[in-house]
């Protein structure tokens, strides 16, 4: 008769001479799980860790530092949820350098769905109070023009200002330039019809893969898609048309000459060549990426972290003699 073997077999009759294989075996029976390094939950671990000691050399420098400006802005998650990003904004002591300097540190991500001045300016104090940072000490203030947040009755500038007098409002200059733009496309109906057409445009080209392969292989480039929330990313959207209007008439042609189009398609397009063949389509192209390059790039320089109130007010001038306004 034969007879089977397998190595594992054994290790029953193994336990009673190994104390390793014996607890191997003990552990196995109950169900425990040991936890390896690579496992998500000493990942996990090691993340929390490092974001703890960093948070905590954030708040010694801050302490040297004594007096800071708070900065917050909010956005919807893809769930949905609406993130606030609070940052320090102070005058720290460069030691490589031997300087100093003003830094922007991240301070925390807070899930907060309220949008009252008074419920976020009750939110930032609190994440300033867990952390030990002293309202007192704070000596400016930077939100978007958002009414809740600049308003000065009951915006969340308003409200810190009653709670610490000193802590002067600044608001956020690159969003204060979009809102330029904005204002500006919005005062004449010609211009919001134009970015009406250049949005078409997008929309219809990217509808189609077949449509899309035309416009790369006769442009050479990409559409962009216009931004509603940032004026200086539409330079892309409109410089691309610009530089290329006569291949973008070609791409039109051809998709009205070879592409399979639904009545509706076929109207749009033809529309879109008779509006982009026009001088004054031409004209608007040639000023506009004018104007959003000169908003587009000064609005960069805005965005640095050691932005002076010296240099911005010189961007400012700059912008409004290349646009000639």
């Amino acid at each position: 008769m034969a007879t089977s073997w397998a190595p594992l077999s054994s290790c029953p009759i193994m336990t009673h001479y190994s104390t390793n294989i014996y607890k191997k075996s003990e552990t196995k029976k109950t169900g425990t799980r040991l936890t390896h390094y690579l496992s998500s939950d000493i990942q996990n671990e090691f993340i929390e860790l490092c974001g703890k000691g960093v948070l905590s050399s954030i708040l010694k420098e801050r302490e040297e530092s004594v007096y800071y400006s708070v900065i917050c802005d909010a956005t919807p998650d893809i769930s949905h949820t609406e993130q606030n990003v609070l940052l320090l904004r102070y005058v720290g002591f460069d030691q490589e350098n031997n300087k100093w300097e003003v830094v922007e540190r991240f301070l925390e991500f807070k899930d907060f769905h309220k949008k009252t001045g008074s419920e976020i300016a009750d939110m930032i104090v609190n994440v300033l109070n867990s952390h030990g940072i002293d309202l007192n000490d704070c000596r400016g203030q930077g939100y978007d023009n958002g009414a809740n947040m600049y308003g000065k009755i009951k915006g969340v500038q308003a409200q810190l200002l009653k709670k610490n007098k000193l802590a002067t409002f600044s608001p956020c200059a690159s969003h204060t330039l979009n809102l330029v733009g904005v204002h500006a496309a919005q005062s004449s109906p010609e211009v919001t019809n134009f970015f009406g057409f250049v949005n078409r445009l997008y929309a219809l080209v990217s509808a189609s893969p077949e449509r899309w392969a035309i416009y790369k292989a006769k442009t050479g480039c990409t559409l962009h898609r216009l931004s509603d929330t940032r004026w200086s990313a539409r330079v892309k959207a409109v410089q691309s048309i610009a530089k290329h209007l006569p291949s973008v008439l070609e791409t039109l042609d051809a998709i009205l000459s070879t592409c399979s189009l639904t009545p509706e398609a076929r109207s749009e397009a033809s529309g879109l060549k008779k509006y982009f063949e026009t001088f004054d389509t031409v004209f608007l192209l040639t000023v506009w990426v004018k104007v959003l390059q000169a908003i587009g790039k000064r609005n960069i320089i805005l965005q640095s972290g050691k932005l002076t109130l010296e240099t911005e007010a010189e961007i400012s001038e700059y912008c409004k003699r290349r646009c000639n306004i």
